[in-house]
């Protein structure tokens, strides 16, 4: 199974879309080293669980 960064999609659920350049930056530091970036979504949802502000959803893809 490859753990490459390209083989990830990744979902950002906000609580307010107005996060997203907080929440990007906070991302782009995780992933700091990283050739290339997973391809990413973001989306504003109401309601998250326990009033959570974000929600990330994480798919990794196998190559085979």
């Amino acid at each position: 199974v490859s753990s490459a960064a390209s083989d990830v999609y990744k979902r950002q659920l906000l609580a307010d879309i107005k996060d997203y350049s907080e929440m990007n930056e906070i991302y782009g530091n995780w992933l700091e080293g990283v050739e290339i970036a997973p391809a990413r979504a973001a989306f504003e949802a109401a309601n998250l669980p326990k009033g959570a502000k974000v929600e990330i959803v994480i798919q990794a893809i196998s190559p085979e």
